[in-house]
Formats: structure tokens, C-alpha cells, sequence
């Protein structure tokens, strides 16, 4: 009888050892289901219907940018990042050659890049600031790369060569004259410069004081700084008189 009682209560034991493994298994998928509520749960099906959705478009666009830069012999593959401004880049321009590129920043400079003469370092081999303190807004080159103009938050944009060496800068206008084409320039910051695509001596500038301007840059200077004639005077669709440009530009042919 002592024999048969300590083989049941032996037997009670590995009954109750195999019942503690099942109830810790248990407990443990119990938990990889509340983890996997915890990093689930808060997504639902149109959530999930969403990203599938946006991923698709995402692939879509990027197969369109693909055949495009494909088409158009855009080098995706290879980037260089060129250093040397402080603060944000606002414009650039390239020349018509492509052998050289000129951007303008918040931080009052304009940087010329030769990729010809370019090391490993990718520097730029100029840095110029047209007007001291103001940012630069708009970069254009003329149709034949020898020269460009840079506009800025000043009222007057300025011509370089090639190298960044100042040509010319235009007039600045008289803020006192009520009628903007009585005044030889701009009266507020400038906005927009471009140069024409065909006349290698016609460019045209945007202004906030709600005019664009046209510049023959054979026509008369004063006192060095060159003066403007034909001015665009823009208003406002319910009639007001003066709004401000914020761009300007040529159609392709000049037109």
C-alpha cells in the first residue's frame, strides 16, 4: 500500500509539472499576441489599404521620373554635392555650355563653379557678394554664357562676366515718384531676373514695387549705373493699382 501511494503521488507530481510547462507555454503565446497587438493593433485595414496604395504610387512615379531621365539622358546614378554656402540656396543658373554653374543664397554670395577645373574637393573657385547684407534671389545667364546677371534684395540688380568680375549695375528709381514709368529703376527689392533668349542685350527684372522692366544694356547710363525705359506696370485682378511682381520670365523664343 506505501509503495502504491508514493507511485501515485509520484505520478500526481509529474501531472502537475506537465501542467505548469503547458500553462507557462500559454501564458507565452499570450504575450507574443499583445506585443504584436501592441505594434498592429492602431493600424487598420484602410490604413494598411493606404500605404499598399501610396506605395504604388511612389513605384509608379518613380518608374515615370525613370523613363524620363532615361529619354533625356539624366544622370540619376551619380551625384555631387557642392559646398560652400552657409545658408540656403535660393537660385542658380547654369551656362548655355553647361561647362560652369552660378548659385546665389540667403547668405548674401554667389558661387561660381567650374566643373572642368574641378577637383575632388568640388570648391568653387569664386564667391561674390553683389550688395552687402542682401540675399540673392534670382541668377540669370545671357544666351551666350559670357555673362550674368544677379538679382537681389536690393533695388538694384548688377551684370558680371564670366569670372564674377562686375560690368555694370543698374540705376536705382525714385521711391518719392508716385508713377513707377517716370522713375529710371526699380523703387523695392528685386524679385526676378532673366535674361532674354535670342537678344544677347535685353534682359528683364521683376520688382515688389509692382513692376517689370526691360534693359537694353547698350542704352544710356547714369553716372555709371545703367537706366531703364520700358517698364511693365502690373495690376491687381479686382483693380488694384500697385502689386507686387514676385518672378519674372521669357517664353523659349523670346516672344
Amino acid at each position: 500500500k506505501k509503495s502504491r501511494v508514493e507511485e501515485v503521488q509520484s505520478g500526481k507530481v509529474e501531472i502537475d509539472e506537465e501542467s505548469e510547462e503547458e500553462e507557462e507555454e500559454v501564458e507565452e503565446e499570450e504575450e507574443n499576441d499583445s506585443s504584436i497587438d501592441k505594434n498592429f493593433g492602431n493600424t487598420s485595414g484602410v490604413e494598411i489599404a493606404q500605404q499598399s496604395s501610396n506605395n504604388i504610387n511612389s513605384n509608379a512615379v518613380e518608374n515615370v521620373f525613370d523613363k524620363y531621365a532615361v529619354d533625356h539622358k539624366i544622370p540619376v546614378s551619380h551625384q555631387v554635392d557642392l559646398k560652400g554656402h552657409v545658408k540656403a540656396v535660393t537660385c542658380l543658373s547654369f551656362e548655355p555650355a553647361g561647362n560652369r554653374i552660378v548659385t546665389g543664397s540667403l547668405d548674401y554670395t554667389s558661387k561660381l563653379f567650374d566643373f572642368g577645373g574641378m577637383d575632388a574637393r568640388h570648391k568653387f573657385f569664386n564667391s561674390i557678394e553683389a550688395h552687402e547684407s542682401h540675399p540673392v534671389s534670382a541668377i540669370s545667364h545671357s544666351p551666350s554664357g559670357d555673362r550674368f546677371i544677379v538679382g537681389t534684395g536690393s533695388t538694384q540688380p548688377i551684370i558680371f562676366d564670366r569670372e564674377g568680375k562686375e560690368i555694370i549695375k543698374f540705376v536705382r528709381g525714385d521711391m518719392y515718384i508716385r508713377d513707377l514709368t517716370n522713375t529710371k529703376g526699380h523703387t523695392m527689392e528685386v524679385t526676378g531676373v532673366h535674361w532674354h533668349p535670342t537678344e544677347k542685350n535685353f534682359v528683364l527684372t521683376s520688382s515688389l514695387d509692382g513692376s517689370l522692366r526691360i534693359w537694353d544694356l547698350l542704352g544710356v547710363a547714369l553716372f555709371g549705373n545703367l537706366t531703364n525705359k520700358h517698364v511693365l506696370k502690373i495690376r491687381g485682378v479686382t483693380g488694384q493699382n500697385r502689386v507686387g511682381a514676385t518672378s519674372c520670365c521669357y517664353s523659349p523664343n523670346g516672344q
